[in-house]
């Protein structure tokens, strides 16, 4: 069975150095790239850095409900050397239009992750009046115009996984 957490629950959450056992940043947001669902990595928050640092999803020994654990300081990195990590800040998985077959089903309110591959596994779609689970391996393309997620298949009933 995966081990699962939500990219919701991560947000805020301590970093800390394995090797040095101590704190050292939090977490601000989980990148999640909309094409593909890859995650990329955590953006952090760290005193008197005006840069947007981030640790990617790599270097991430592991996760829970009490924090982020990493080797150490020198897995905080500008998010320029992350490849695609900038783009994705700029166009986050979390909030997209989500369509099948030009027909609107929803918007994506969160993303789970797999805690043993660092993977993202099943996005969270909420509509008015319907809440869908639907796998990752979904997503057909994403439309950076207009900001929305294709999923793969021919109808609405194909989403209904919740």
């Amino acid at each position: 069975m995966l081990n699962l957490i939500l990219a919701s629950s991560i947000g805020n959450l301590k970093i800390a150095s394995f090797e040095d056992g101590i704190k050292i940043a939090d977490v601000d947001k989980v990148l999640i790239d909309p094409e593909n669902g890859k995650f990329i990595g955590l953006t952090i928050t760290k005193f008197f850095s005006k840069k947007t640092k981030i640790i990617s999803s790599r270097d991430i020994l592991s996760i829970d409900k009490e924090g982020v654990v990493v080797n150490n300081q020198n897995d905080i990195v500008n998010i320029d050397e992350i490849a695609g990590a900038k783009k994705t800040l700029k166009n986050s998985l979390t909030g997209c239009k989500v369509k099948i077959n030009k027909n609107y089903i929803g918007k994506v309110v969160d993303i789970s992750l797999s805690l043993e591959t660092m993977s993202a596994v099943n996005i969270y779609i909420r509509s008015l009046l319907k809440e869908r689970i639907v796998p990752i391996s979904r997503i057909d393309k994403f439309d950076e115009k207009s900001h929305t997620l294709i999923l793969k298949g021919n109808n609405i009933a194909e989403a209904n996984l919740a």
